[in-house]
């Protein structure tokens, strides 16, 4: 099979990858993701904002320092899977079903992003009896022609690994469409294969995909079709998307119907380079009439509040919103508990128009000043709105720049959150604080009615520009806040997991100002499809806060792998089960456990590597006599066991395990029980056990 995997990449080398070429076609899409053209991606590059930031020696820093660190991550990671491939051992079905897109990904990781065509991740549709949980998946990657050697060779040790595993077996005469395929199926414990646990790979002239399940289940054979332009494109088949939970619930829940995406036939999001900015684009295309919230913000037609903003301005929002279609989409969620009177009076008391707008702290706070401004149809009718404020909500009246003010104080709610409000000219003004607000009374003028952009350019596009959504924002003045303000008070917070870069080593503000400016978004329509585009050197404002936010916070988050913490505990229970019998063995040699890991190793004559979890976060050292190398251990050993009320039971514990996990910590109790922990005791440090 593997000398047919290298004739295939020798003819194939001869035919260049291009459109119309029969290739491997994914089936529909439930969501997907990919990059197209990415040489022209990567050519436009340096001459962007993102590509410019990326060469200054201080971002440059600091992003090879987070790419290394994540490449230990999975590094880590890999090292696990190798070694549960090696291991016989019996994983859940859920794991079975997923473990092989994790196992594709592995070669990807090998593949140059220099040689890459395009590269395509798709969850396709469910088949009719197909279980939603266990989705087909399928990585498409298309090679330049330079570059088929070198991948064929790539993908043919990974062949050749999931050959050699204990838990797959390997179909030697699997094929694809005439091509040769590597496809493997998980074996249970009657040797019989199940074949929603498998997974696959093929190669075809110019093109590599790998998947869940057959190919056969994932794709077709035949012509390419045309492909876009350079960009990176995420799609979501919104419309089989909620049939999907029609089929399982009968209906589609309240919160989608709410949301308005029951009346919605595709979402899309899409990036391309447009000079030295990126075009940043939320797309979403009706299969009905505008419903729920997403209608409402589409479809209002009332003028944009004017909103100017006190000095730090960071970011603002102006939009329209149909308040006839937002509130039944409230009451289709909360139902009795908004009381009709509310709802009947809302209707009336509102145009839609809507402003909120973000400024940076004031001097010696550390809370951004928020602002939302509201239209007023009816003054009468607000009136009696705002009679229905519960009654122990205090009222102060005050006067701020001569403008007659109103203060709330709610029981029970921080100092600094006292909502402010005015009215002026049909207009509702409320902020977080009455301090706020005063900055905010003095910033108004006839003059300016949004946030100072300065000359940022609207975006262009396809379609009508509609008046109803204006968005602005200020990439330096946002990052300036965020690092110098919000930065440093991370090192108060909870623990975020594993991040990939550390506080300290976030680049400074004085080493990105000149690179950041600021941003436009606008509204357009085409038919049925609604864009919401957004232009800025970083994309729109929030690919500029991911940007800022993703090394020391959100990469903690994004990178805690669920399926990898599974394998790892399943990993765990299967080693601790197979090592229980050599403590009960030198337990009953003894009458006693032993006084280390060394000497259980030892007497009961286990490798070094027993108690060790590959790719594990954290390992003690085992010491061996002189002359043998030490041990490795995943786990705290408690020579006089530790007694623990895990889960509501009593059990007194030989071993736990060094790293904490959110949830299921593995642990060795007394008669080979492993408790099934969760909370505090699953999250905590080791060192707290036993204070």
């Amino acid at each position: 099979m593997h000398r047919a995997l290298i004739v295939t990449a020798l003819l194939a080398s001869l035919v260049p990858a291009q459109n119309g070429a029969p290739t491997f076609l994914p089936k529909p899409h439930l969501l997907r993701l990919c990059a197209e053209d990415v040489p022209k991606l990567l050519t436009l590059l340096p001459q962007t904002t993102v590509g410019k930031l990326l060469a200054e020696p201080e971002v440059a820093a600091a992003f090879a320092s987070g790419l290394a660190n994540y490449r230990a991550l999975a590094a880590d990671r890999d090292a696990l899977f190798a070694h549960v491939q090696t291991t016989p051992m019996e994983l859940d079905a859920w794991l079975l079903a997923m473990l092989p897109s994790t196992i594709g990904m592995n070669a990807l990781r090998e593949l140059e992003l220099a040689d890459m065509q395009r590269l395509e991740f798709s969850g396709l549709l469910p088949e009719d009896g197909e279980s939603p949980g266990m989705p087909r998946m399928t990585l498409t990657m298309a090679c330049k022609p330079r570059a088929e050697g070198r991948w064929t060779a790539i993908f043919d040790a990974h062949a050749r690994r999931i050959a050699g595993s204990a838990i797959w077996q390997t179909d030697p005469e699997a094929k694809f469409a005439g091509f040769p395929a590597v496809a493997f199926h998980a074996a249970n414990s009657d040797n019989e294969q199940d074949p929603d646990a498998g997974g696959w790979s093929v190669h075809l002239p110019g093109t590599f995909a790998i998947g869940t399940t057959t190919p056969d289940r994932c794709g077709t054979h035949g012509d390419a079709p045309n492909r876009p332009d350079a960009q990176i494109l995420g799609e979501l088949d919104s419309g089989a998307y909620v049939a999907m939970f029609q089929r399982l619930m009968g209906a589609a829940p309240p919160e989608f119907r709410a949301l308005g995406l029951d009346g919605l036939k595709q979402l899309r999001w899409r990036l391309r380079f447009v000079g030295s900015q990126i075009l940043d684009e939320f797309e979403v295309e009706l299969g009905d009439e505008p419903s729920g919230v997403i209608g409402a913000l589409l479809t209002g037609k009332a003028k944009l509040p004017p909103q100017a903003l006190p000095a730090g301005a960071l970011a603002q929002l102006r939009c329209t919103i149909d308040v006839g279609l937002l509130v039944t989409a409230l009451e289709g969620v909360i139902g009795n508990e908004l009381p009709e009177a509310i709802t009947k009076v809302a209707r009336k008391a509102l145009t839609g128009g809507l402003a909120l707008g973000v400024s940076a702290p004031a001097k010696g706070s550390l809370n951004p000043r928020i602002y939302l401004s509201l239209g007023i149809a009816d003054e009468a009718a607000f009136d009696s709105l705002l009679a229905m404020l519960p009654k122990d909500i205090a009222q102060k009246q005050v006067t701020y720049e001569g403008t007659p003010c109103t203060v709330l104080t709610i029981e029970g709610m921080p100092s600094v959150f006292q909502p402010a409000f005015y009215r002026r000219d049909g207009l509702l003004h409320v902020a977080m604080s009455g301090l706020s607000l005063r900055a905010f009374v003095k910033a108004q003028s006839a003059d300016v009615v949004a946030m100072d952009v300065g000359d940022a350019p609207v975006p262009e596009g396809l379609g009508e520009l509609l008046p109803n959504v204006d968005v602005r924002w200020d990439e330096r003045a946002l990052y300036e806040t965020y690092h110098q303000i919000w930065l440093p008070l991370l090192k108060l917070a909870p623990d975020l997991g594993k991040v990939m870069l550390p506080i300290d080593a976030m680049p400074s503000p004085e080493a990105v100002a000149s690179f950041l400016g600021k941003g436009r978004g606008v509204l357009r329509r085409h038919d049925k499809t609604f864009t919401l585009q957004q232009l800025g050197g970083l994309g729109g404002v929030e690919l500029a806060a991911i940007a800022m936010t993703w090394g020391p916070v959100l990469s903690g988050l994004f990178h805690a792998d669920h399926m990898h913490e599974e394998l790892q505990r399943q990993f765990a229970m299967h080693q601790l089960t197979a090592v229980w019998p050599a403590f009960e063995a030198f337990h009953k040699a003894n009458q006693r456990w032993p006084k280390d890991l060394g000497e259980l190793l030892i007497a009961q004559k286990l490798p070094a590597d027993a108690l060790y979890i590959p790719g594990s976060a954290m390992t003690d050292e085992v010491p061996m006599p002189a002359g043998m190398a030490p041990g490795r251990s995943s786990y705290r050993y408690f020579p006089q066991p530790l007694a623990l009320t895990v889960n509501g039971v009593d059990v007194r514990v030989l071993l736990i395990a060094l790293a904490p996990q959110r949830y299921n910590r593995p642990m060795l109790a007394e008669l080979g029980m492993i408790p099934d922990c969760y909370g505090e005791q699953s999250t905590q440090p080791i060192d707290k056990f036993g204070k």
